[in-house]
């Protein structure tokens, strides 16, 4: 589980890397956010040699400390059923295919939908803020209601509650709607919805270089608006 295509390829096929001592009985586990084109591609080279399942995650920071990681595997069955007893030791398991790749779509979806529903959920909260309302007040109704997310929940208050970090990587959130636009348009479905929130995170990440977290998504939102939900730390300051 590293962080881009860049870092799998060295870990599997760099120096010293899995593919040296991988064997025919060999099943690698990808459990990284990977373009699903890539992990084919992974897939096709380690024929003959290896087996490759993908198994993407998705649960945040706290599913993996609790051990209650949601995990989207694919590929063959049988070396689905081989892993299944290690993967039981973070989270469940869901069989999202047979063909090697189709877990990283559904986690490449999920990432635009999760990014999508935080810069929603940011947007309604300083708006709820400027006219008088507590911002955990809302987060509270709004989490039991039709307006609730986990973005809501459990992302937009540690903007307030945590001066902006959560561990989640604002790098990680750029990568990943990146190639859920590169597979959307590679369907030619437009997403006008998710274009907008990626410039709003590259705009995050380029207002605040030293505050890595995705809660500076709020950040932003906030100085648009002219308001500040909690006193920020020295590294969610613009320059």
């Amino acid at each position: 589980m590293v962080l881009n295509a860049d870092h799998a390829e060295s870990a599997v096929w760099g120096p010293d890397g899995i593919a040296d001592g991988a064997t025919s009985d060999t099943v690698l586990v990808v459990m990284s956010s990977l373009p699903p084109t890539y992990t084919r591609e992974l897939g096709a080279r380690a024929e003959g040699r290896f087996r490759i399942i993908d198994a993407p995650v998705t649960g945040g920071v706290e599913g993996a400390a609790s051990g209650q990681l949601t995990i989207m595997a694919s590929g063959d069955p049988h070396a689905v059923d081989e892993a299944l007893p290690a993967l039981e030791v973070l989270g469940s398991t869901v069989r999202v295919g047979d063909e090697l790749g189709m877990g990283m779509v559904v986690k490449t979806v999920n990432q635009a939908m999760f990014f999508s529903a935080m810069l929603a959920a940011a947007e309604a909260v300083v708006v709820a803020a400027k006219a008088g309302v507590d911002p955990d007040i809302l987060v509270e109704v709004a989490g039991r209601g039709s307006g609730g997310s986990w973005a809501l929940v459990h992302r937009v208050p540690l903007a307030w509650r945590a001066g902006y970090r959560s561990g989640g990587s604002l790098a990680i959130a750029l990568k990943d709607l990146r190639a859920f636009l590169d597979l959307a348009d590679s369907l030619d479905v437009p997403t006008p919805g998710v274009s907008t929130v990626l410039a709003h995170v590259s705009a995050a990440a380029q207002t605040f270089p030293e505050a890595p977290d995705d809660p500076v998504i709020v950040r932003l939102v906030e100085l648009s608006a002219g308001i500040s939900l909690g006193a920020p730390t020295e590294s969610s300051k613009p320059d």
